[in-house]
C-alpha cells in the first residue's frame, strides 16, 4: 500500500519534517521543527484509528471524530465546547462550522467541478473533497470582537502540467472586513508547487 511516510517544508528561516509510521491501531508522526532562530522541537504523536482505519481523534485532548460510510468526517470534539459540523454535498465538503463558547466560525467551501482534486496523502483523517478546491470564505457570528459576518476569502488559482495535473497552486487571500487581522500565507499569497515521480 502506498502510505505517506515523509513531509518536509522548507521555509526561509528553517523547514519542518514530520515522518509517518503505521501500524492497525495507530499512526505514529515524528514531528521536527528546526529553524535558525528558535531553538529546536521535537514533537511525538500517536493518533488512534477506528475500524475504517481513520482518526479517532487527534493530540493528547481526545475528541470524537465521526464520519460518514464513505469516510467523510461530518461531525468532530476535540475538547469540551469545541464542537465541529461538516456538509458534504456531491463528494465536496461544502461548509464547516466551528462552535466556540463564545463565537461560532463558519467556512464556506467552492470547487471546481471539473477538477479532480490532489492526491490525499492523509488517508487516516477521512475521505477528502473530490474537486479541486476554487475558493474558501471565512464568516463570523456571535462575536464580540467582530461584526457578524464575511471576515476573509482566500480564492485558488492553478497551473497544470501536460497529464492535466496540478503543477502549481496559487493562493490569493482577500480581507472582507478591514478589521480583520489574519492573513494567508506572505502578503496574503501562497505559491505551492507539486511534481510528480510517475508520467
Amino acid at each position: 500500500m502506498n502510505r505517506l511516510v515523509d513531509i518536509r517544508d522548507s521555509l526561509q528561516n528553517g523547514f519542518d519534517y514530520e515522518r509517518y509510521r503505521y501500524t492497525p491501531q495507530y499512526v505514529y508522526r515524528d514531528s521536527r521543527y528546526l529553524y535558525s532562530d528558535k531553538p529546536p522541537q521535537v514533537r511525538l504523536d500517536s493518533i488512534p484509528l477506528n475500524q475504517q482505519g481513520l482518526a479517532k481523534y487527534e493530540f493528547l485532548g481526545g475528541g470524537l471524530w465521526i464520519y460518514n460510510t464513505a469516510g467523510y468526517l461530518i461531525q468532530k470534539t476535540d475538547r469540551p465546547k469545541i464542537f465541529n459540523g461538516y456538509k458534504i454535498e456531491n463528494n465536496n465538503l461544502i461548509e464547516a462550522k466551528n462552535y466556540f463558547s463564545d463565537y461560532t466560525s463558519i467556512h464556506h467551501y467552492t470547487y471546481y467541478s471539473n477538477r479532480l482534486n490532489l492526491p490525499n496523502l492523509k488517508p487516516f483523517y477521512g475521505t477528502q473533497s473530490q474537486n479541486l478546491p476554487a475558493s474558501e470564505t471565512t464568516i463570523l457570528e456571535n462575536s464580540i470582537i467582530y461584526d457578524d459576518g464575511p471576515q476573509y476569502r482566500v480564492d485558488y488559482y492553478y497551473l497544470f502540467d501536460t497529464a492535466g495535473r496540478v503543477k502549481r497552486r496559487v493562493g490569493y487571500g482577500t480581507r472582507l472586513n478591514e478589521r480583520w487581522p489574519f492573513g494567508y500565507g506572505l502578503r496574503n499569497l501562497s505559491v505551492s508547487n507539486y511534481e510528480y515521480e510517475c508520467p
